[in-house]
């Protein structure tokens, strides 16, 4: 199982002030005036997933997206993607029998 989600404060809804970036996940790492709340970037994370765990892709991918203006009223907006997938199979090594 992969997960990733991606957060973002927007003006208007639809100008970014600053948002997660995809390419460095939990590490406090933030873009300035850049969309980056959609399911591209989603699937950029999991990309990044296949690799870390040697996997060969992902399936099953469902994406939900989230967002709140009501406490600034509707001036300031949250915005938040959220993706869940599965990862499939494990690369092998040259000369690694199967099980």
């Amino acid at each position: 199982m992969v997960e990733g989600q991606n957060s973002g404060i927007y003006l208007f809804y639809y100008i970014p002030l600053w948002t997660g970036n995809p390419y460095h996940p939990n590490e406090r790492d933030y873009d300035l005036l850049e969309h980056r709340i959609n399911e591209k970037e989603i699937f950029r994370m999991f990309d990044v997933a296949v690799k870390r765990k040697n996997a060969v892709r992902y399936e099953d991918v469902t994406v939900t997206y989230y967002s709140s203006g009501v406490w600034t009223l509707w001036i300031v907006w949250k915005r938040s993607v959220h993706g869940r997938g599965v990862l499939i199979g494990k690369k092998r090594h040259r000369g690694e029998k199967r099980p």
